[in-house]
């Protein structure tokens, strides 16, 4: 299915700088290829002569489930002090999930970037938040309605004339010594 917020090109284009930024160890998107050999190892008790001693440790941490008669890949992670099993989303469906999330289930989609990462992260894990907060940039109906906040640049302070800032300092400083000088006198009068 197409989207027209944003193009499978437009989200690959977004997806390769992002993997273009991090390095080759950096697990941070799983391939549909990873997520078979992961699957793999589970199947066969983490025993296989050809896989590699760090992806066989550390594919310990994901379970399968089965929905529909596939198999796909979950995480444990831990959200507020409670245990809970995300999918795992791989780089193939990332295209898909986001624009679902962003879009909205039920039609009240394009909420910007925060809402979109929020939904993305209760039900995937291993989907890049710069991938999301990325993308929601790229959607041709947030950038139209203004619904991503751009935060205004500081705003110089530009003098009309030459010293005015330093001037009302001055002015301000002198009032008060006035000020000063006359409750002395006041008192010194009174005593």
């Amino acid at each position: 299915m197409a989207y027209s917020f944003i193009s499978q090109e437009k989200f690959d284009q977004i997806t390769e700088q992002h993997l273009n930024s991090i390095s080759k160890s950096d697990r941070s998107v799983i391939t549909n290829e990873l997520a078979e050999q992961i699957i793999r190892l589970i199947e066969n008790n983490f025993k296989d002569n050809f896989a590699d001693r760090n992806l066989i440790r550390w594919s310990q941490q994901f379970t399968i489930r089965t929905i529909n008669g596939t198999k796909f890949l979950h995480k444990k992670v831990s959200r507020n002090h409670q245990q809970v099993e995300l999918r795992v989303c791989t780089r193939e469906e990332m295209y898909h999930i986001f624009c679902r999330m962003h879009n909205g289930d039920s039609g009240e989609g394009h909420r910007g970037q925060s809402a979109t990462w929020r939904s993305l992260s209760e039900h995937y894990c291993f989907f890049p938040q710069a991938i999301s907060h990325a993308a929601c940039k790229a959607c041709s109906v947030c950038c139209s309605s203004g619904s991503i906040q751009k935060h205004p640049e500081g705003k110089p302070i530009i003098a009309k004339r030459f010293l005015q800032r330093l001037q009302v300092i001055i002015f301000i400083s002198t009032i008060v010594i006035i000020q000063y000088l006359l409750i002395l006198l006041l008192n010194c009068r009174l005593i």
